[in-house]
């Protein structure tokens, strides 16, 4: 990465006044990315996520190109997302693993341009691990489907909904939208019959 053109006083300033607005809005999640001419070193980054720590948030880097740009902070996952997902880990197939997926279950809006978009065009993410209503009626209505010995797959589905996709082709126009990054369940009988395949919402 190129020269540090600010002071680690300075980073370390930013990163307060992030806390302090993320403390005042009381919201369940921020992105603190500093777009400064010379970005702060990774390494910056990572001995803050090694040595900082929030009373009720956790904080995960957040990455563009490869690269870790800033910081997210996010509110502990509520109590029915952490009793979803020890459901998950105790009933579902072993090829899913619910580490740290607070951060990957999301629905946000975005605005990209001639019909493409990219995860640096969505905005205000609404993270499911705070939505108990929803943890609760998925593991709801798991237990009702799951017998005994049947097996649950579960997998991580993008769903799009654009309202002027062909118009952003046709006119290389911007794009708008949300996107949904959910789970998908597949519940099958010992013999191998699918009993459900879909998305709860």
């Amino acid at each position: 990465m190129e020269t540090n053109k600010i002071t680690v006083e300075q980073f370390t300033k930013l990163f307060n006044d992030a806390v302090k607005r993320f403390r005042k809005g009381k919201c369940n999640s921020m992105e603190f990315i500093p777009y400064l001419d010379g970005e702060p070193h990774e390494q910056w980054f990572t001995g803050v996520l090694n040595t900082v720590h929030m009373r009720g948030v956790n904080l995960y880097p957040v990455e563009r190109y490869g690269y870790v740009v800033g910081i997210l902070f996010l509110r502990k996952p509520c109590t029915k997302f952490k009793q979803l997902m020890s459901w998950i880990d105790k009933y579902g197939i072993k090829n899913f693993s619910s580490s740290h997926i607070e951060t990957a279950l999301y629905v946000a809006d975005v605005c990209g341009k001639r019909g493409k978009w990219s995860v640096e065009d969505e905005h205000r993410k609404n993270y499911f691990c705070h939505n108990d209503k929803w943890c609760e009626t998925v593991k709801n209505i798991l237990q009702k489907i799951r017998n005994t010995h049947d097996k649950i797959y579960v997998s991580i589905e993008t769903i799009e909904d654009f309202e002027n996709m062909e118009e952003s082709i046709r006119n290389e126009t911007e794009l708008y939208g949300c996107v949904l990054h959910t789970l998908n369940f597949k519940v099958t009988t010992p013999g191998g019959k699918v009993k459900f395949d879909s998305v709860i919402y």
